[in-house]
């Protein structure tokens, strides 16, 4: 069994992950961002940085779906 399928989710941790996210923010790639943040959980620090990157951006669709991403 995955840690999916466990109910575990995995953590955007990664240095890698997180410049990904980041820069799909920047680039107001919406499909991108839900992409990688699916199955994912995000540090509260974490998690209000890209909150504030999408601001920042102005889209509000982006900044619903890292609401929505659970906290590890």
């Amino acid at each position: 069994m995955s840690a999916n399928e466990s109910g575990e989710r995995e953590s955007i941790r990664s240095l890698g992950v997180l410049a990904a996210v980041k820069t799909s923010i920047a680039n107001g790639d919406l499909d991108e961002v839900k992409a990688r943040l699916q199955g994912k959980s995000v540090d509260k620090l974490e998690k209000g940085y890209l909150i504030e990157l999408a601001r920042l951006s102005g889209n509000r669709k982006i900044e619903e779906v890292i609401k929505s991403t659970p906290e590890s």
